[in-house]
């Protein structure tokens, strides 16, 4: 499982979680992780997905008038 994978499924996890705080302390564990980057194994992945791209491409490029 890649770093990026089981981070994302503590978070879903934690999500699912989100409104039962004694059952987030009982059930939530942090991933075992021998590495995590954010840039690399978050940021990277969520913009791989083309929607994440143009959205943020939009931000880059968006001029305001003069």
């Amino acid at each position: 499982m890649t770093p990026s994978t089981a981070f994302g499924q503590a978070r879903d996890r934690l999500l699912e979680l989100r409104t039962d705080a004694t059952a987030a302390c009982r059930k939530f564990e942090w991933p075992a992780l021998e590495r995590f980057n954010w840039v690399r194994d978050h940021f990277d992945v969520v913009a791989q997905d083309s929607c994440a791209r143009r959205c943020a491409w939009s931000m880059i490029t968006v001029r305001t008038p003069t």
